[in-house]
Order: structure tokens, then C-alpha cells, then sequence
């Protein structure tokens, strides 16, 4: 198998074959890891469809892209609802002529506070009970995590 070794910004990517003649699609693209997941996953053959919010930061995803060598398509979307997601699966098929093989659902939301003494009424999503005790996503709800110790974050 030919490999290249490439980098592009701060991600060093080793070019194959493996995926060419695949279609991803990378949701969060425009930044951080869902970047660096769609400049791997273009390194590795496959046709990338970049979504994300800001289009200027997801034009240059594809222009990266293709300087190394790789072929992308930009897709604004927000995913900031139900609606906005049912959007995007239509263009990104459409974009993809009927076929996506790979998805990399990367887009999100955080808070920036520490996670453990999170109150759950004001995080922005719904706590995670079926997360084994201790970790992050359960911290929120420790035992020593009160209602009357919490600080709030608003």
C-alpha cells in the first residue's frame, strides 16, 4: 500500500488508499477534533462532506483538503434542533448521490465549569444515569453534588 506522510496545519496525516470510493460525512468539522477527523479521513481516500456552522472556517476544512489532495464538499448546518439535523441528512445525501458510508457524528455543546458540582438544572444537556458512578458524566450527580452546595453557572 503507498503512504504519504503529510501535515496540514498541526494534524500530520499518512495518506493510503483505504477508503477511496467512500463517502464521510463529519459533523463539528470546522475546528478541533472533528477537523482533524475530516483531514484523516480525506488522507485516507474517502470523499469528505464537512458540516458545521461557520462556513468561512468550513471553506478552509475543504480548501486543506484539497491541498493535500483530498476531495470535500462544506455543508453549513447548526444542529442546534431536530429539524436542522433531518436538513442536513438531505443535502448530505444529495451531496453524496445517495450514498454515506462513514459518519462521525462530532458536533456538540459544552459548559466551560469544572463537571463535578454541575448543577443538573442548568446544564445544557440532560445528565447521564446509565454512565457507571464516578465519571464525568455522572459527576453532576454525585452524592456530595447538593442543590444547596452547587454553585450555580447561569
Amino acid at each position: 500500500m503507498d503512504q504519504a506522510i503529510q501535515t496540514v496545519g498541526v494534524c500530520t496525516i499518512m495518506s493510503t488508499q483505504e477508503l477511496v470510493g467512500r463517502t464521510a460525512l463529519v459533523t463539528g468539522a470546522t475546528s478541533g477534533i472533528g477537523r482533524a477527523t475530516a483531514l484523516a479521513l480525506a488522507g485516507l481516500g474517502a470523499r469528505v462532506l464537512v458540516a458545521g456552522r461557520d462556513e468561512q472556517r468550513g471553506e478552509q476544512v475543504v480548501k486543506d483538503i484539497g491541498a493535500a489532495g483530498g476531495t470535500a464538499v462544506f455543508l453549513q448546518a447548526s444542529l442546534d434542533d431536530a429539524e436542522s439535523a433531518r436538513q442536513l441528512a438531505r443535502r448530505a445525501d444529495l451531496a453524496a448521490g445517495g450514498q454515506v458510508d462513514i459518519l462521525v457524528n462530532n458536533a456538540g455543546a459544552g459548559a466551560f465549569a469544572p463537571t463535578r458540582g454541575f448543577p443538573e438544572d442548568t446544564a445544557p444537556w440532560p445528565p447521564n444515569h446509565a454512565a457507571p458512578p464516578g465519571s464525568a458524566t455522572t459527576a453532576s450527580s454525585s452524592p456530595t453534588a447538593t442543590p444547596a452546595s452547587a454553585p450555580t453557572h447561569r
